[in-house]
């Protein structure tokens, strides 16, 4: 049985915005589209995969 699941989601301002992310704003600048919205999940995980890959 699938569940639908709304995920809730925040516009590229509001991350930045949130205490969450206060340390990570430059980065989130960058990584985030303007007029997108994404999941805490995604933000984190594009975080992640970023910071792998810059690691070299």
């Amino acid at each position: 049985m699938a569940e639908a699941v709304n995920k809730v989601t925040y516009t590229k301002e509001q991350i930045i915005g949130s205490k969450k992310y206060a340390g990570k704003v430059d980065l989130l600048s960058a990584l985030l589209e303007p007029g997108k919205s994404y999941t805490l999940e995604e933000v984190d995980k594009k975080m992640e995969k970023y910071m792998k890959g810059a690691v070299r």
